[in-house]
């Protein structure tokens, strides 16, 4: 089935779970209780003087973020800009041994959305490319483009060559708000790649890091992480269909995807582990953003269902019971 609705999906920390990767709070215990400084500032340095100064620093960091009470790692470092090239390296420290390519695939994983999603779609050579659908993510992690590119190449047995499957997923629009830990070896990209692989983490991964992560507040300082924000909004503006997966509806990312959902028929998104009042919140600041209302509820199906909705459910059970693709 080729997709013809401009669909897109917003992709948070819950839609990377299922793949081994840690939700924001997650990330904040892992920090604060299970960093190992020393372990850091040996990939990070040569020198022993030097490498007891990262070390002290890092136990500075860890501390100072603890105890500021201060919900995520971003909003810590976005006030603390001292620590800013630091906690980029912390953050790729942690999440880089996450890839796992085995788990993409794993076809035990109940909550494995990727799998589904690929199985719905029509996934050929020819059509890859044709879908009118569009994923942003605020997430670091690479494992989305990882699983299509990898899904594309191996469902032809490497007869289809690597390069001419790179083109057909490059063309499909997946766009980090905030970057990612870096570019894969097929990306379109003048910097330097790192293969999807939890292995040989390297001083240069970390140290890529401070320019591939951006921050709260600084993601308009580079010229190209810029030009991406205002494809995301132009992408916003124009889509029929917004689905939120795994995403926190925290203001600050809201106002990334800007004020214009305008041509929107229908925002969902998944609301696990989320709360009665966030999920009102979310809901009062995505209808600040859309024409929906004004419209009565639409129907599925012949039962009466709301244009702005979430549903108490993780990724893969959303995206069954939920998302009609076509």
């Amino acid at each position: 089935m080729i997709i013809k609705k401009n669909i897109v999906f917003v992709l948070g920390a819950g839609a990377s779970a299922p793949f081994g990767y840690l939700t924001g709070n997650e990330l904040t215990q892992k920090i604060c209780y299970d960093l190992q400084p020393l372990g850091i500032a040996k990939l990070l340095t040569t020198e022993n003087d030097e490498r007891v100064d990262v070390e002290q620093a890092i136990i500075r960091l860890r501390e100072n973020f603890e105890r500021s009470g201060k919900q995520s790692i971003d909003l810590f470092l976005k006030d603390n800009p001292e620590y800013k090239n630091l906690g980029k390296q912390i953050i790729a420290s942690i999440l880089l041994p996450k890839e796992n390519e085995d788990r993409l695939f794993d076809r035990k994983t109940e909550n494995n959305w990727y799998l589904p999603f690929w199985n719905t779609i029509d996934h050929s050579f020819e059509n890859i490319d044709k879908h009118d659908f569009h994923f942003i993510t605020f997430n670091y992690d690479r494992s989305l483009e990882h699983f299509l590119f990898t899904a594309l190449y191996n469902s032809y047995s490497g007869k289809i060559s690597s390069d001419k499957c790179a083109a057909k997923i490059n063309s499909i629009d997946i766009i980090h708000a905030y970057g990612c830990l870096a570019y894969l070896p097929w990306q379109d990209s003048s910097g330097e790649t790192r293969a999807y692989t939890p292995n040989a983490v390297s001083r240069n991964d970390l140290e890529e890091s401070v320019n591939n992560l951006f921050l709260l507040g600084e993601e308009r300082k580079n010229p190209q992480q810029s030009a991406k924000l205002d494809k995301i909004k132009k992408i916003m503006a124009k889509a029929q269909f917004i689905y939120f997966i795994g995403f926190s509806f925290d203001e600050e990312n809201l106002n990334i995807l800007g004020d214009d959902f305008k041509n929107a028929d229908r925002v969902w998104g998944t609301s696990f582990g989320l709360g009665k009042v966030k999920e009102k919140r979310a809901k009062d600041l995505i209808k600040g953003k859309t024409n929906i209302k004004d419209r009565h509820p639409t129907y599925r199906d012949e039962e009466r269902i709301n244009r702005i909705d979430m549903f108490p459910v993780k990724a893969h059970e959303f995206l069954k019971d939920n998302i009609y693709l076509a």
